[in-house]
């Protein structure tokens, strides 16, 4: 599978488009790349990273709240807590 079809298909499953789907299209990538070795990791993470910095406040929460769907990470209210 290439990037090219990777996006294809997360821009088909999220709807998201430009820098959005960029993220999560390196998102997906980090976890991809662990079986292609540590310099691809590296990589992906590097572009992950340049692409959030980029994104507004909302986009991020977008991109956030795709991946964890997808990964099936539930945030706990516990972990936010304050008192």
């Amino acid at each position: 599978m290439t990037l090219n079809d990777l996006a294809a298909s997360l821009h088909q499953k999220s709807g998201f488009g430009g820098a959005r789907l960029e993220a999560i299209t390196f998102a997906a990538a980090i976890g991809l790349a662990r079986y292609a070795g540590a310099e691809h990791q590296t990589y992906f993470k590097r572009r992950f990273a340049e692409t959030i910095e980029k994104l507004s406040s909302d986009d991020v929460l977008d991109v956030v709240g795709f991946v964890a769907k997808e990964a099936r990470i539930q945030p706990s209210p516990d972990r936010f807590n304050t008192n």
